[in-house]
């Protein structure tokens, strides 16, 4: 199984990255079919049947951790990329 472990840091109102974060795991989550839950303020557990995730929002950073199942473990490169990219786009 691979992982894919993303940081990002920002200086950005928390409530602004909140709202940001929830856009792009919108976007992601019906990009992917998959079922995106906040788990209070500040984490959002991801669940697909080919990954899991989660994505945590701390003090001046956002962190991602995503396990890939086989089949999507063949796509990391992809993946990881794109998850960059959209960071980038939301916090920069």
């Amino acid at each position: 199984m691979s992982r894919i472990s993303l940081s990002k840091k920002h200086n950005k109102p928390e409530s602004d990255v909140r709202h940001m974060v929830g856009e792009l795991v919108e976007s992601l989550a019906r990009r992917y079919d998959a079922k995106a839950v906040w788990e209070g303020d500040s984490s959002v557990k991801i669940d697909h049947s080919r990954l899991s995730g989660r994505l945590d929002i701390l003090p001046g950073e956002v962190r991602v951790d995503v396990k890939l199942g086989m089949l999507a473990g063949a796509f990391k490169g992809k993946i990881e990329s794109e998850l960059r990219k959209a960071l980038d786009e939301k916090l920069s």
